[in-house]
């Protein structure tokens, strides 16, 4: 039993790895293509939301220290539109390499917090240049 525990463990952090060199590929295009630059980039976001992610799938029933920091990261540095469009691009691909999760759940992390802000759900289909025209 311990093996097949030690093989999904394996799998997740693999993934976890190749989202992140994704996620950093993606951020430097971006770069090259002539957009504007954001504050925020995925590779400060990544480990922010890391620690969300057996909340996320469900399970824990809640979220962790670690993620209630990461979430409060990601708020303090996702202020302009551009950065909240940067988070929000990063969070979705992020979190479609982990497997199945709850999107819902998402928006749950700032109150079970104790933070006086919102987050969206966000999922695969998730068009975050709409869903953040508001802010997060």
């Amino acid at each position: 039993m311990k093996m097949a525990g030690a093989s999904s463990m394996f799998r997740l952090v693999a993934m976890m790895v190749m989202a992140i060199v994704v996620l950093l590929s993606s951020t430097s295009e971006a770069e090259h293509h002539g957009s504007p630059a954001a504050a925020v980039s995925c590779n400060q976001l990544i480990p922010a939301i890391t620690p969300c992610r057996r909340y996320l799938m469900g399970t824990n029933s809640k979220p962790s220290e670690g993620c209630c920091n990461g979430v409060k990261i990601i708020n303090e540095k996702s202020r302009a539109k551009q950065d909240l469009v940067v988070a929000c691009n990063c969070i979705k691909q992020a979190l479609s390499l982990v497997g199945k999760y709850d999107p819902n759940r998402i928006p749950m992390i700032p109150k079970q917090c104790g933070f006086p802000f919102s987050l969206p759900a966000i999922s695969k289909n998730t068009d975050c240049s709409k869903l953040v025209e508001g802010g997060f």
